[in-house]
């Protein structure tokens, strides 16, 4: 599966500019699971600033996001309802790490990992494109669920960035 923004030839190309991806996760049922891939899947969801989404369900190893070298990335989480399933529940960010293939091959991010800002709400991070690559690039989105006074989960999404020049 690839995002529309690949396969839908009807919305065009996209012009040279920051881009931005929402994770939003139903915290209330993924809390309690394994932090397995299909588990994760199954209760986060991926939208980009153009309207391109990976669903609940949808692996979000197949979702793939264009990104423009020399142009900044930011990526929110939210719970799925906070007012409703998921209030007693708080999501943070805690890191987004390239994972280059080969090793050798240059960092696309101008950090990595890129992590919140100090001081920050840990709902946003942020970081620039600074190498294009010809090939989807593998990256890894690291968050965590806080229920109560109970211990956080870790949890991670693998999704891609398809790096222009």
């Amino acid at each position: 599966m690839e995002t529309k923004e690949k396969t839908n030839p009807t919305k065009g190309v996209i012009a040279p500019r920051s881009r931005r991806v929402d994770v939003i996760v139903q915290a209330h049922e993924l809390y309690p699971l394994i932090p397995t891939e299909k588990n994760t899947d199954d209760n986060t969801a991926l939208s980009d600033d153009k309207g391109f989404s990976s669903e609940y369900g949808d692996s979000n190893r197949n979702y793939e996001t264009e990104v423009f070298k020399n142009f900044e990335m930011t990526w929110d989480i939210k719970v799925a309802d906070k007012n409703g399933k998921d209030k007693d529940y708080k999501v943070e960010l805690v890191s987004v790490t390239h994972n280059p293939k080969p090793p050798t091959n240059p960092n696309i991010f101008n950090h990595n990992p890129l992590l919140p800002k100090p001081g920050s709400n840990k709902k946003s991070i942020n970081g620039t494109i600074v190498h294009a690559s010809p090939s989807p690039e593998d990256y890894t989105i690291h968050f965590q669920i806080f229920h109560k006074d109970k211990e956080p989960k870790h949890f991670h999404l693998d999704p891609k960035l398809r790096v222009n020049g």
